[in-house]
């Protein structure tokens, strides 16, 4: 089990990403303590990365976006299934070409993709499962082709270099997504609870949906741009996970990220 989330913005919405990122990946925090991290684009419009091997406690105070200029990013906290996080490679977000993602869920044919379609790892030891998504989603140019081609569960979050306003949803099987959305802010999770309490946090009123199985969503500058579906063989959809334990430490971050917005 893991956690993803992310921000999608305007250029001129009113939103301090560096706290909302926060609250929002402490909202996640019981879903992943394995590894932790982030994704943005530089000024440059390259996607930068920020990642470690380390739970989100330990890592909070690092996650820090430049105060001008961000309009997406993506979060991810991870509990491994494939690929040890003690290796950096195998975290999130992950890199291939010029596609950088973050993946919830697990799928079980991301080696036999990789040799059917004659492609090589991104580098020489990395083996984490969700790399072969990002492989499809660089290749095919398309979320929704990408995820019909895997067998398991998945939602994913991508980022594009040279695509700063924008962000690509895209929803399998056997994981919940929600999106909030507001006047030019559009805030996605794993979860409710993160964006519920963004929008409490923020006093933007969020109007949060549930994104079904077998969609993708492009989202630009804080809006949905574009809503499509792609076909999920029944067949292979994972092991769908219902309950998470408690994380003791969770009420910290939480009270920690709140009180940038004191």
């Amino acid at each position: 089990m893991c956690g993803i989330a992310g921000i999608c913005r305007a250029a001129d919405a009113p939103l301090d990403v560096t706290a909302t990122a926060r609250l929002l990946v402490a909202g996640l925090a019981e879903r992943g303590q394995d590894a932790t991290g982030y994704a943005y684009h530089a000024p440059d419009g390259h996607v930068a990365v920020v990642k470690d091997s380390i739970p989100l406690s330990a890592f909070i105070r690092r996650l820090e976006l430049p105060h001008q200029g961000v309009q997406a990013t993506v979060l991810h906290v991870r509990d491994f299934t494939k690929g040890r996080p003690g290796l950096n490679d195998n975290n999130h977000p992950i890199r291939f070409g010029q596609v950088v993602g973050v993946h919830n869920g697990h799928i079980s044919n991301d080696d036999e993709l990789f040799e059917r379609r004659g492609k090589e790892r991104s580098t020489p030891y990395i083996s984490v499962d969700s790399e072969a998504i990002m492989m499809l989603v660089d290749e095919l140019g398309d979320a929704g082709r990408a995820l019909e081609l895997v067998q398991g569960s998945a939602a994913i979050a991508v980022l594009r270099d040279d695509q700063p306003d924008r962000v690509t949803l895209a929803k399998r099987a056997s994981r919940t997504l929600f999106l909030g959305r507001a006047d030019g802010i559009a805030l996605f999770a794993s979860t409710r609870e993160p964006l519920e309490l963004a929008r409490d946090a923020t006093g933007h009123p969020l109007r949060i949906e549930e994104v079904h199985d077998g969609t993708v969503l492009e989202l630009q500058a804080g809006e949905v741009v574009h809503r499509s579906r792609f076909h999920v063989d029944r067949r292979f959809v994972g092991r769908r996970f219902v309950t998470y334990p408690n994380l003791p430490e969770k009420p910290e971050l939480v009270r920690v990220a709140l009180a940038a917005f004191l």
